[in-house]
């Protein structure tokens, strides 16, 4: 073994332990208590306030993903993006 080597132990050897002891205790306090309740579920959202977004799903995210590749952008070679004033 070289000293490279007991040098990278020394250093990860700390926090592979605390990362062992933090999941141990986690998961015994999970098997007492249950898992943790999600404080945003006590939130009412509303509906009709100007600022309300949606919630993103996974299929809207895939709608958005297809329309932003047909897109063409203003770095394309033959320039069917879109126009920018020159200001110069």
């Amino acid at each position: 073994m070289g000293v490279g080597q007991i040098i990278a132990l020394a250093i990860v050897t700390p926090f592979t332990a605390f990362f062992a002891w933090s999941t141990f205790h986690e998961l015994r306090r999970r098997r007492r208590e249950g898992p943790p309740d999600d404080p945003r579920d006590a939130f009412e959202f509303d509906e009709d306030a100007p600022s309300y977004e949606e919630p993103v799903s996974a299929e809207t995210t895939a709608q958005d993903d297809d329309e932003a590749q047909d897109t063409p952008t203003a770095a394309e070679p033959d320039g069917t993006g879109p126009q920018h004033e020159d200001r110069t």
